[in-house]
């Protein structure tokens, strides 16, 4: 491995009100070789919930964008492999009482949702060539909270905390 950055975020997920957030946490540049992830499009607020969300089954928290983009001084550091991936930060959730399992995400390319646990989750790998083929590279990560008349309680607010990893290994 060649290294690895992660981005930690704090969720609020409330049905009357919420936040989904992310702060940087950086890694150290490995002479004068680094790839970067930067995110994009936080916080998400959810001011209110409408028996429309609640008859569609999920409320949409927002998108993300993550950026991957290879800072080198030498070149022949390519090509890299750069995998993003994306959990719940254990506890999940940090606070609150609303189930975790219903706090879902989906890369914006793709229609499949997926539950958020605390276990890293893939949602993209791409091989980059410095200043070339994938450098750089984005894509968006969409949230959404499923909800449900009988069992979602109406004004409870939960925090989950997000991370996002970048890890970047040679091919």
């Amino acid at each position: 491995m060649i290294g690895t950055r992660w981005w930690h975020g704090v969720g609020r997920v409330a049905l009357l009100s919420g936040v989904l957030a992310v702060v940087a946490v950086p890694a150290a540049a490995q002479r004068g070789r680094r790839t970067t992830l930067t995110v994009t499009g936080l916080p998400f607020t959810v001011t209110q919930t409408t028996p429309a969300d609640f008859d569609a089954g999920s409320v949409i928290l927002g998108t993300l964008t993550f950026n991957v983009n290879a800072i080198s001084n030498r070149p022949a550091f390519s090509p890299r492999a750069t995998t993003v991936s994306v959990r719940c930060f254990a506890p999940c959730p940090a606070t609150g009482t609303l189930n975790a399992a219903a706090l879902q995400w989906r890369r914006g390319d793709l229609g499949t949702w997926n539950t958020l646990t605390t276990t890293q989750a893939l949602v993209e790998t791409r091989n980059v060539t410095f200043n070339g083929t994938n450098d750089p590279w984005s894509n968006t990560i969409q949230f959404r909270y499923l909800l449900n008349w009988a069992t979602t309680p109406p004004t409870a607010a939960t925090q989950f905390r997000v991370q996002l990893q970048l890890v970047v290994a040679a091919p």
